[in-house]
């Protein structure tokens, strides 16, 4: 494999032309998710989807177990030989299959503290979801190491389309919780296929005489980080499920749904190109900072503005999305969509961590956010019930994210200072904006649900826009603007 050297330049225009790729993808796979999501809602009940909510909160936990951070350490390594990802697709594959083995054999014993039958079932087959998954990691790792991000987004969206007509399908044939739990099979099936085939390269036999085990020490922090952040962020349904049923684990997970469809189709490419680009500029501390502030700006303004949206359109948005029989997701939908905005004011801070191998350091940060968090889920549960679980999704960040860029910059010798206050600036730009929205939405709710959607959304990006009166956004637009160009010329 070759390992090409870059300018600063190039790297730049590599990096923003996979992103420009990679959002393009996102947004015909944002499609496919928001006919899922539709269409789905209206075949399906809130208890089938409580059901497979549960099941994917345990499906997890071994997913990440089954990546062990092999695919960052791939991505972040400064060489990477092909005997060397040979041995890592065997070590990836290895673990998959035994996490698939250890969850047909725990389901039983999960479907029993829980309390349903059902899930014995559904368990036990997307327990195969482990083993496919790690056949295709390394194969990913090595199409985002590659900057091959138009390859990606293929793969994405083509077993996405298809494995939504599977479901569809299924859900019109009665199949109930089935029909959530074939889609994901699918397309994870489909997507190891694919990956294999476009990757261009086949695992070699395992070759003892080459040491993986640096690799190992890169990613058995990162690993502590992973298993750290699930735990915080996945609790809450976990909790939910065994204290009220799958019922309302349904309302909630189809909040947690809706808001974080649209978010990943940004959050996803901007974080997968700018971990790769940040990582050809490890060693330089001035270039990462410029890039890291850089992607800061492409994941801030669009993702707070957008996760803003839709807490101020909330009920309007329930009604046109999920239809009628899902106004329970309205209040999950207010809080959560806040907490999601605001959590990816901290994201920059983890990709500083990996690309200055400082993974032991961001495990340390990522179990002290864990405990915050769930300190803030088991206050919240034990006062409001279900709905407490949203609060402390909502309150977690405005004492998480700007620890998060300080202890990054601490610790990684990179500058965060300047981030940080430009976190604030976006933070107060889309809270003016959806301030504005939510007033605007309320006053037009009896003209319709689409008229509401519709002038919020027009609403949002008209203040945004007006911010550009003040020098400081101006910039920041401009920044953003020139990395768009970058990305087209």
């Amino acid at each position: 494999m070759s390992e090409e050297r870059l300018s600063p330049r190039e790297l730049g225009r590599a990096s923003a032309r996979g992103g420009l790729s990679t959002l393009s993808g996102q947004g015909m796979q944002l499609v496919i998710q928001l006919t899922s999501l539709t269409v789905l809602a209206r075949l399906l009940d809130p208890r089938d989807y409580g059901l497979v909510a549960i099941v994917m909160v345990m499906v997890g936990v071994g997913e990440v177990f089954r990546d062990a951070g092999l695919s960052s350490a791939a991505i972040q390594a400064k060489t990477l030989s092909d005997t060397e990802r040979s041995n890592l697709w065997w070590c990836a594959a290895g673990i998959g299959a035994v996490l698939t083995t250890l969850m047909a054999l725990l389901s039983p014993v999960l479907a029993w503290f829980f309390g349903e039958p059902q899930l014995t079932a559904l368990l036990l087959t997307m327990s195969a979801s482990f083993l496919l998954a790690g056949m295709a990691s390394q194969h990913r790792a090595s199409l985002q190491r590659e900057l091959r991000f138009g390859a990606l987004s293929l793969v994405n969206v083509s077993t996405g389309l298809i494995a939504l007509m599977v479901a569809i399908c299924a859900a019109l044939a009665g199949w109930g919780p089935w029909a959530l739990i074939v889609q994901n099979l699918t397309g994870a099936l489909l997507a190891a296929i694919a990956t294999a085939i476009l990757s261009g390269w086949r695992p070699r036999r395992y070759d003892r005489s080459v040491s993986v085990s640096h690799f190992f020490r890169f990613g058995m922090p990162l690993l502590g980080t992973q298993v750290a952040q699930y735990l915080a962020g996945n609790s809450d349904t976990a909790l939910i499920g065994a204290l009220h049923g799958p019922g309302v684990v349904g309302l909630y997970n189809r909040a947690i749904q809706v808001v974080r469809m649209p978010l990943n189709q940004i959050r996803t490419p901007v974080g997968q190109v700018a971990f790769a680009a940040l990582s050809r500029q490890q060693s330089d501390s001035r270039m990462l900072a410029r890039f890291a502030e850089r992607g800061q700006l492409l994941l801030g303004y669009p993702i707070t503005l957008l996760a803003g949206g839709i807490s101020a359109a909330a009920a309007p948005l329930v009604a046109l999305v999920l239809g009628p029989g899902w106004e329970g997701v309205v209040p999950y939908l207010h809080l959560i969509a806040v907490g999601e905005g605001l959590n990816t004011l901290a994201m920059t801070g983890g990709w500083l961590y990996m690309v200055r191998e400082r993974t032991a350091s961001l495990m340390k940060y990522t179990v002290f956010s864990a405990v915050v968090r769930l300190s803030l889920l088991t206050i919240g549960m034990l006062s409001l019930g279900p709905l407490g679980a949203a609060v402390a999704v909502a309150v977690a960040p405005f004492i998480l994210w700007p620890v998060s860029l300080i202890w990054s910059g601490r610790v990684t010798g990179v500058p965060t200072g300047p981030m940080l206050v430009t976190s604030y600036r976006i933070f107060a730009v889309a809270l003016l904006a959806s301030g504005t929205t939510a007033l605007v939405v309320v006053l037009t709710q009896p003209w319709g649900d689409a008229a509401a959607v519709l002038l919020g959304v027009l609403t949002q990006l008209a203040v945004a826009a007006l911010a550009a009166v003040l020098p400081a956004v101006r910039r920041d637009y401009r920044l953003v603007q020139e990395a768009v160009l970058l990305a087209r010329g």
